[in-house]
């Protein structure tokens, strides 16, 4: 008689499983090969690969990737140089930008002080600080310096004049003195135009701050005549403020661009011949 077959049993319903976790874990490995990869760390990994080709004497045209002789290597290398050249740019426009800083910081307290003066005198109203991308500017109304269609200073200019000098030589920055005028015609022997009268005013300005203590070198004159108003001219009061003389320091950044040492901006010079600084 036939022995009775034992009918086979079902597998079992979760062996997928394995399989499923099989995959997991390899996918996890893949995963984190790849995060190993591209975290690796340049130096070490050329170090690693310079020890290789000590060791086992690699030389060859075969192992030559491994020594940087790949055929993008020449590639790579430029883009790294691109990449180098990037950082410096970086790190000076940083530094650029910290010197500005600096630089905005010594000309808010050299603000501070000059309006602590200027309060303490009364003579806000003759006199005004501001701070700009220029720079700092020291604004005189024409009246506290001169007389109507004169250039020569007034006494009672002296006083203010010599406390801003005496600030300004604590600093090494560029200071450029600029004469504005109102758009009514001048028309002297001593002063044909308005060019005349503001540039004449700016350098006896300069005059002054030279015979007390500020370096020639670091002032220049400039004369704008009616051509630069803050305000419009069609009043007296507007055109009272546009008759002025600013005392602008120029941030160092600006002044890199100004002509060297030694060329004057204008002819103030000439045309100011024989006027004396009060």
């Amino acid at each position: 008689m036939a022995r009775k077959k034992k009918p086979e049993e079902p597998p079992p319903a979760n062996e997928w499983l394995n399989t499923y976790a099989d995959m997991v874990t390899l996918l996890l490995t893949f995963f984190v090969l790849l995060f190993a990869m591209s975290s690796v760390d340049v130096a070490k990994f050329d170090a690693m690969t310079q020890s290789f080709i000590t060791a086992f004497n690699i030389g060859g045209s075969g192992m030559g990737f491994l020594a940087g002789n790949s055929p993008t290597a020449e590639g790579q290398d430029e883009e790294d140089a691109e990449n180098a050249e990037s950082e410096q740019i970086s790190e000076a426009e940083a530094s650029e930008l910290m010197a500005y800083a600096r630089e905005t910081r010594e000309m808010q307290q050299l603000l501070e002080q000059l309006n602590e003066f200027l309060n303490e005198d009364q003579l806000q109203d003759k006199v005004s600080v501001t701070l700009d991308e220029r720079g700092l500017i020291i604004r005189f109304q024409d009246s506290i310096l001169f007389t109507s269609g004169s250039a020569d200073l007034l006494p009672q200019s002296y006083g203010v004049l010599d406390e801003v000098a005496a600030m300004l030589a604590d600093i090494t920055n560029h200071v450029r003195v600029e004469g504005h005028s109102d758009n009514v015609p001048m028309n002297t022997l001593r002063f044909p135009s308005n060019w005349e009268l503001s540039t004449g005013r700016a350098t006896n300005v300069v005059r002054y701050l030279v015979d007390h203590g500020l370096p020639s070198d670091r002032l220049s004159a400039l004369g704008y005549a009616e051509f630069r108003p803050v305000v419009s001219n069609d009043t007296a009061d507007g055109r009272a403020k546009n008759r002025r003389v600013d005392i602008v320091v120029i941030r160092d950044s600006l002044a890199r661009q100004e002509p060297p040492a030694g060329v004057t901006d204008t002819a103030a010079a000439d045309s100011a011949g024989g006027e004396n600084s009060g």
